[in-house]
């Protein structure tokens, strides 16, 4: 909470503005893609469970993170957006660790959000697998 805290006095006004017009800038995109389909599918995050012991991923990819926000970057690019989201879990790794699909409809789309969710429910045929237990260690 300090690191947050610290972080955001270092702010100065052109930074805010710059995030300001960054944010604005993917809210365009964000709603010219919800002009062409009804909903964002996309990993709920971007790796496999990990030890609770451990803080936070501190590389993925090649990619190095600095802190326990920048690798959570999948799921709250969708909040910068204005869009409601879920995450509903889909499956299971090869050691047996739960897997989640992140769903995203366009702003005030909740409930094509929530239909969309029933659909991949039964499709994916998870009304009696949840909640889900682990299948294995990692």
């Amino acid at each position: 909470m300090i690191w947050n805290i610290e972080a955001g006095l270092k702010l100065t006004m052109a930074d805010l503005e710059r995030a300001q017009a960054q944010r604005s800038a993917m809210t365009a995109r964000t709603l010219e893609f919800f002009g062409t389909y009804d909903l964002l599918l996309a990993p709920a995050t971007i790796v496999s469970p990990f030890p609770v012991e451990q803080r936070y991923v501190a590389e993925c990819a090649g990619t190095k993170f600095n802190n326990y926000i920048e690798w959570l970057g999948i799921a709250y690019a969708i909040t910068l957006v204005c869009c409601p989201a879920l995450s509903l879990p889909c499956g299971f790794t090869a050691t047996g660790l739960p897997v989640g699909l992140q769903l995203v409809a366009p702003p005030h789309g909740e409930a094509k959000l929530l239909a969309g969710a029933k659909v991949l429910e039964d499709i994916l045929d998870l009304r009696d697998s949840t909640p889900i237990d682990p299948r294995g260690t990692a």
